[in-house]
This record gives C-alpha cells, structure tokens and sequence, in this order.
C-alpha cells in the first residue's frame, strides 16, 4: 500500500508542476524557430512558413503570428500575412513570393491570465525566386 500511495503522490505531484500557473505579473519570454518549404519558389508561387513558438504553457495557444518579407539585410520589414499558433505553439502559413528575399515569423506580445507574453521573433530565413520563363520552338 505504501508503494501505491508514493506512486499517487508523485503523479499528483508531477500534474500540478505541469499545469501550474505562472506567477501573476511576469514578464513571459520564449522562443521562435521558423523554416520554408521551399526555400526556392518560381516567381509568383507559394512557400510555406511553419515553426513553433517554445514558451510557457499559457503563452502557446491561439498567439497572433505575423509573416514578415525584407529584399535586403538593411531593408524595413513588411507585413505579408497572419497566422494562429495551435495549442503546443506551432504555426504555418502560405506566402505568395515574387522577389528574393527574407522572411521571418514574429508572435505578437500577449496577455493572458495576468502573465505578459512577450513578442518572440525567428531569425530571417532567405527565399530565392527564379523566373518564371516559358519557350515554345515552332517550325
């Protein structure tokens, strides 16, 4: 019985560190990671941008997730489409591309449950476009 009741204990245990909230007024950092697929598109086609926003629990689910486009490394940043995360923090997106460039994923700051989620932003991801050419030969 002993054994039993060490084993509930620790389940109990191992569940409320699971679920926990976070302390109320905190500031929630995380992490985002983002690729394309693929990474070279013929002009006017469509990559696709997925990742996943790591962070607390409570800052994953349903977080605004901004598509970002630059031409060049000194060149402002434009948005070109929105996402939602799912609930472990990960996201996808189509994106229409007609120049080389970089895109990035950036999740939006929140607030949930009086914890503050702060914007997590990708590192830039290079996307290469080729021409989109066609050739017919007559006689």
């Amino acid at each position: 019985m002993r054994v039993r009741a060490k084993i509930v204990a620790a389940a109990m245990i191992a569940a409320v560190l699971e679920v926990a909230p976070v302390a109320a007024g905190l500031a929630i950092p995380g992490t985002m990671t983002a690729s394309v697929s693929p990474a070279s598109v013929r002009f006017g086609s469509t990559t696709r941008v997925a990742g996943v926003l790591d962070t607390e629990a409570v800052c994953r689910p349903a977080r605004d997730v901004g598509i970002e486009f630059r031409t060049g490394d000194a060149s402002p940043w434009a948005p070109v489409t929105t996402t939602t995360t799912a609930a472990g923090g990960a996201f996808d997106a189509a994106v229409a591309v007609e120049e080389i460039g970089q895109l990035r994923a950036v999740a939006a700051p929140a607030s949930r449950d009086s914890v503050d989620c702060e914007e997590s932003v990708s590192d830039p991801i290079p996307i290469e476009v080729r021409a989109a050419v066609s050739a017919s030969l007559s006689r």
